[in-house]
């Protein structure tokens, strides 16, 4: 490297830039642009300024809705620069929503935000973006930071450094939406993403609480051909589930057999079963509505027989419309699993919703005279474990959520650390063997993972979030 390079990349360095985040903001100046692409080949056609009405983006005080755009089919279906017959375009197009300010040119920024809603057709992608132009040479996009907005995705972070937006680029934050031409007729199918404020959402966390009403209802299956055969409400008593102040057994139910042993709707004879069931256990509050909603506990023993699935889950149910199941996230609580986190978003638990949270056990009718060979999973609240923290280890980590690197540290040495899901399957281990490293967590999907570690001989566990 030539001394006046490295002088220049040592100063460089040595600069400590302001820093700034930016989110979605309403009052903002929210401009569009579109490129279009010829789809025969992908290249780059042309490009033009547009509006954010034209654009399809719908702008609030704390979000937008970004949909396909569908008004350039209805402007231009007789135009050839844009179709080979009025249901054929030869472009597909992206189309962007964005903030213009050169003040924070210079700066290390952040852009940030919720992902309230993902309902949009797989045949977009949508990101959000830095971009930096020059405006010296032909307003080139010399800066573009990028992340996705997956289906998956519950928030988002894309961050550019103050030495890569120079002092007097033109600096722009915002979205793109690209993809085919959106046909009128299609607009309500082809759906949208709702982003919003970082700031914005109300946010809940829930776990096992027995001085909570807890619930339970019965569905029931044909065994011939695993269709719904019918429900009911039951007790938590019958059910099998055992409340206490931090905890629940989940068993599977062996009440139906004693009870229904001789009624051929569920007995084809005394031991041949033909129905197999699911068992809710579960509290309902409704005041959860209209909030980011996170269910979590621990995962304390597992020894239910292998023809059982246990999931926890958050429920969604739609009282205008017979009670229908409208939301259900789950997570499968598998043999190896120590921990759970399941998690629905407040635009998803809509207000005037009934929103459930709890746990269901499926499989078949359990005889009771098998009854300690069906063994149980026990769960109990997240934080039940706080008794021993004389015992455990204790680590710093930054940033949480995370993108693609985790910084730990600890005041003593960090031993080999352990990453594991929230099926409690490990994925990662790394060797530390000092008092702080950072971990590359880019190969992972987005999600909560529960990472294991030990320092000086203690051990201890925690929870990060990958974007």
């Amino acid at each position: 490297m030539k001394k006046t390079t490295l002088l220049f990349f040592l100063l460089i360095s040595a600069i400590n830039f302001a820093q700034n985040s930016v989110t979605i903001d309403g009052s903002k100046t929210w401009n569009a642009y579109v490129n279009a692409f010829n789809t025969s080949d992908q290249s780059y056609a042309f490009g033009f300024a547009y509006t954010i009405a034209d654009a399809k983006t719908t702008v609030s005080s704390t979000s937008l809705t970004l949909q396909p755009n569908f008004a350039i089919w209805t402007a231009e279906n007789a135009n050839s620069n844009w179709f080979d017959d009025p249901n054929t375009p030869n472009k597909f197009i992206e189309v962007s929503s964005y903030v213009e300010d050169n003040s924070l040119a210079g700066t290390d920024l952040t852009f940030s935000g919720n992902v309230d809603s993902h309902t949009i057709s797989s045949d977009y992608t949508v990101i959000a973006f830095i971009k930096a132009l020059d405006p010296n040479n032909g307003y080139a996009t010399v800066v573009n930071k990028t992340v996705e907005l997956g289906s998956s995705a519950t928030s988002f972070s894309v961050s550019a450094t103050g030495a890569e937006l120079v002092s007097g680029y033109v600096i722009q934050y915002g979205f793109s939406v690209t993809g085919p031409l959106g046909n009128p007729e299609n607009e309500s199918s082809l759906g949208s993403v709702i982003v919003s404020d970082s700031s914005s959402s109300t946010s809940n966390e829930v776990t096992i609480d027995g001085s909570k009403t807890w619930n339970a209802y019965v569905n029931a299956f044909n065994t011939s051909d695993q269709s719904y055969a019918f429900g009911f409400a039951y007790t938590i008593a019958d059910a099998k589930t055992t409340v206490s102040s931090t905890s629940l057994t989940l068993q599977p139910n062996f009440a139906i057999w004693t009870a229904e042993n001789a009624n051929s709707n569920w007995f084809d004879d005394p031991n041949t079963p033909n129905k197999f069931i699911e068992v809710s256990s579960y509290v309902e509050d409704n005041s959860l509505a209209g909030t980011d909603l996170t269910f979590s506990g621990n995962v304390d023993s597992h020894t239910i027989s292998s023809d059982y699935t246990v999931i926890a889950f958050i429920k969604a149910l739609d009282p205008n419309n017979g009670y229908a199941t409208v939301v259900n996230k789950t997570v499968e609580l598998g043999s190896s699993a120590t921990s759970f986190s399941v998690s629905a978003t407040g635009a998803e638990l809509v207000s005037g919703y009934v929103i459930q949270y709890g746990f269901s056990v499926t499989g078949p009718l359990g005889n009771p005279e098998n009854e300690s060979s069906l063994g149980s999973v026990i769960v109990s609240d997240s934080s039940s474990t706080a008794s021993v923290e004389d015992n455990k280890a204790i680590i710093s980590m930054y940033p949480n959520p995370a993108i693609n690197g985790l910084k730990i540290s600890a005041e003593g040495t960090i031993d080999t650390v352990y990453i594991y899901n929230v099926l409690g399957k490990k994925i990662m281990s790394v060797n530390v063997n000092n008092t702080q490293d950072d971990i590359d967590i880019s190969n992972l999907t987005s999600g909560v993972y529960l990472i294991k570690f030990t320092v000086d001989g203690r051990v201890g566990t925690s929870k990060f979030i990958k974007q």
